[in-house]
Formats: C-alpha cells, structure tokens, sequence
C-alpha cells in the first residue's frame, strides 16, 4: 500500500462521520443561533434583524413561562421516577428468576420500551377519555364521580407524566450508582425531546398551557405559528439549559458514582 494513502486512510474513515455531524448537528445549531437574532419566516424574502428582541419577547411570553416551569415539574417527576420504580421492579424480577413466568413478567416490563409515543399518548387518551374511558368506568364501577383527567388543568401533567413513564432497567444494588447517574443526565434529555409526542396526542398543550413543555411550546411557535425568530431563540435557551444542567450533573454528581 503506497505511503501517501496510507496516511489519508484514517481519514477517508472518518470523512463522512465528521460531515454527517458538521452538516446535521452543527448546521442547524448555527442556523438557530443566526435566526434568533432575526425577525424571518422563512416565506419571505424580508429579513430584518432584531438583535435580543426575540430573546425579551420569549421571556416576557406567559406561556413560555409556564411551558419553562412545566418542563420543570416533569424533571422533578419523572428523574425520581425512573430511578426508584425500575429499581423496585429489578428485585421483584430478582426475587422471582427461578419462575417459569419469569420471561413473561421481563417481557410485559420490556414492552413499553418499543411502543412509539404517538401510539402510546393514543393508548393513555382511551384510558383517560373523560366520557367513557376505561380509568372513569373503574371508578364508577366502585361509586366513585368520573374524572376530567386530561382536560382537568389540574390534573393534566400528572397525566402526561404518567403516560411518559414507559421506561425500565435492570438494576444491580451493588452497582446502582452508575445507572442512577446515567439515567439522571439522560432523562432530563428525554423530558425535553420524547415527551411531546405524549403531549400533542393526549392534550396538545392543554388545558391553558398546564401541560406543554419547552420543546412543545418550541414547536408550536415554529410549526404553527411560523414564528422561527422566537422559535430560534427558545431552541438556543434549551440548548444552554441543556449545557448547564448536564455540566453541573458531572460536575455533582460523577464524583458519587461508584464503577467498582
């Protein structure tokens, strides 16, 4: 083999993986950082910059607010969650492995895990169908009044949360730490991305903003409303929250994990 390709070999090698993540990762990274500080739609060819203008209109929106201190509450819900319940889980499949049923049970536990989340917030809107839904008809089979669920603002996050709650792990004692750590940094990932198909089927939004997120109420200012400035600007804010939280979580909390 000639020395000269040798030499560009490594590199032929990771050519297309670099510019797979220059173009997919860093490009609309750019993008949304240039058109924060613009007031475009996309559709017309007047473009006029407006500095943080963008920036102040987001915070001073309500609904952002309530969309940002949403977010919020899933992490508090949803972090413990996937944490403490797929851990009481492991033990009970622990303490049973010698069951033939034992495949059933990691089956019926695993199955979740491969349900898109369309499908899923369209199984939990059945379950939660304040008319007829299976949850109202328990209830009134047992004297209890029906339920809003959903479309109660109080009861709406819990909802979502609880639809998005489809995850579980096998989870050694001695080892828990590093899963624990893991799962901490990515489900606040999950919280911001996967929970909005949960949210567009089950209440898009609703009622009144108690249920939307930060990545939802960034689709609809985009998507909907062709608002790309603000949009652009919410995508920026999430991407610094995102920086910060998962530099303090290593920062906190790698120095209480134990690998061995």
């Amino acid at each position: 083999m000639p020395f000269r390709f040798r030499s560009l070999a490594p590199y032929l090698f990771v050519g297309p993986a670099v510019l797979a993540v220059a173009i997919f990762l860093y490009g609309p990274l750019i993008a949304s950082m240039l058109l924060s500080v613009v007031d475009w739609n996309l559709l017309s060819a007047d473009i006029r910059f407006v500095g943080v203008e963008n920036y102040a209109s987001i915070f001073d929106n309500p609904d952002f607010r309530m969309a940002a201190w949403n977010t919020l509450l899933y992490c508090a819900v949803l972090i413990p969650a996937e944490i403490v319940i797929p851990l009481i889980f492991a033990v009970m499949l622990h303490s049973v492995r010698k069951n033939p049923l034992q495949g059933l049970y990691r089956g019926s536990l695993f199955l979740p895990t491969i349900v898109a989340y369309s499908a899923a917030g369209v199984a939990w809107s059945w379950l939660f169908n304040p008319v007829n839904g299976l949850l109202n008809e328990i209830l009134g089979y047992f004297g209890f009044p029906p339920s809003r669920w959903h479309t109660d603002p109080s009861l709406a996050l819990l909802c979502v949360s609880l639809g998005t709650f489809w995850k579980t792990f096998n989870i050694s004692l001695p080892l828990m730490t590093p899963t624990a750590f893991f799962i901490s940094v990515t489900t606040f990932f999950h919280v911001l991305d996967d929970i909005v198909g949960i949210i567009d089927v089950l209440t898009h939004g609703g009622p009144a903003g108690r249920s939307s997120s930060l990545l939802y109420f960034l689709w609809q200012q985009g998507l909907l409303f062709f608002q790309f400035g603000p949009a652009s600007a919410v995508a920026v804010i999430i991407i610094v929250i995102i920086l910060a939280v998962t530099w303090l979580e290593f920062r906190v909390g790698e120095k209480r994990v134990h690998y061995k």
